[in-house]
């Protein structure tokens, strides 16, 4: 089988969770590693008998033996990369968010030549089976005209973090903002995504806060951006996105995804409880004179194995067969779009006009 010759940067949590699902696809060889602290490098190169390893980047991207790379460190230092990356012939994956701003991706954009991939992590819960049940069942029109998408995602605070918490996790500079960055880019991915790239956000209305200050343990000292968010997105042809995402919050853990249509909605539940893999989706129609009728359509467990390998696999076959990645940086520049639209917003305490909507995706 031919294989596509993958390099891992950033050996940290992200890039060991790479280098090991890499290993479970048989048309990825892992050439390389590179990290500019070289004993997480050699770890991980001597774990995985990856034969490069390299500290400095510019030096890994002038292996003519590496056809891509896959950027698995912060966003605030993904975008040099990724472009010199491109600049240097080689593919690009990029860990989620895509970056910290926009115009970071639209320099990722035009670096990236026709022959190369630029892809983006965001695609994650895209990949289960029941993913492609519900966009196949909303492509048919069976929900009629779309009116509402809708996503809660939040969760309670914890114990105590027994080690302080990552410094970028919360953080404006090195991750482009908190949790609606974070995690709000694999509920954008998955509600655009399975909608088919339709939907056309035009203006935001949102509200952001901090961590409250009796919790600030649970996150880094420093950190400046948001644990919880809410955000209202009218898009064109009436289609209106709410969405709200929240982590050490006073709530109890609530993860589902709704898209409502004038003929019938869908009911997309992510994992609900704490160590939970159950999934589940119910489809409820309007159409049989009955009043409403619901019907479960796909019930079945989150496979975490496929959530980590789905993406650097998907990449990898894109590379090697033209077929379009599962979310594009054009995609991913949509989402980056929206989340950038929220955080001025919520700044600004005003409404927020998302401009360049049309953008070929």
């Amino acid at each position: 089988m031919k294989k596509v010759n993958l390099a891992i940067v950033g050996c940290g949590v992200m890039g060991q969770m790479h280098a090991k699902y890499a290993l479970e696809c048989p048309g990825i060889h892992l050439q390389a590693v590179c990290d500019v602290r070289e004993d997480s490098a050699r770890n991980l190169a001597q774990t995985y008998d990856i034969s490069g390893v390299y500290t400095d980047v510019e030096a890994l991207l002038g292996d003519d033996k590496v056809h891509g790379v896959v950027l698995a460190l912060p966003a605030g230092f993904r975008s040099d990369m990724a472009v010199k990356a491109f600049e240097a012939g080689k593919h690009v994956l990029v860990e989620k968010p895509v970056a910290c701003h926009t115009r970071d991706v639209d320099r990722m954009i035009e670096a990236c030549s026709d022959e190369l991939v630029g892809a983006c992590c965001s695609s994650r819960y895209r990949f289960p089976q029941g993913a492609q049940i519900a966009h196949d069942l909303i492509a048919r029109g069976v929900l009629g005209q779309l009116r509402h998408i809708h996503c809660r995602g939040v969760r309670p605070v914890g114990e105590p973090p027994a080690a302080v918490p990552p410094v970028w996790r919360v953080n404006r500079k090195l991750n482009g903002g908190g949790i609606m960055i974070n995690w709000g880019c694999y509920d954008l991915d998955y509600l655009l995504g399975i909608t088919g790239w339709q939907i056309k956000p035009q203006l935001v209305l949102a509200q952001t806060w901090p961590v409250a200050e009796h919790l600030s343990d649970r996150v880094a000292p420093g950190s400046d951006a948001e644990t919880h968010a809410v955000a209202l997105v009218s898009c064109a042809d009436g289609i209106v996105l709410t969405i709200e995402r929240g982590e050490s919050t006073s709530l109890p853990v609530q993860m589902a995804w709704q898209i409502v249509g004038s003929l019938g909605s869908l009911q997309l539940e992510m994992a609900t409880e704490e160590g939970s893999d159950d999934a589940v989706i119910t489809h409820y129609d309007t159409t049989d004179g009955q009043g409403i009728v619901s019907k479960e359509i796909w019930r079945g467990e989150i496979d975490h194995h496929l959530l980590h390998r789905g993406p650097i696999e998907d990449f990898a076959r894109a590379i090697l067969t033209g077929v379009p990645p599962k979310t594009s940086l054009k995609q991913a520049r949509i989402i980056q779009q929206i989340t950038a639209a929220i955080f001025a917003s919520a700044d600004r305490k005003t409404l927020v006009q998302i401009e360049d909507m049309a953008v070929s995706v």
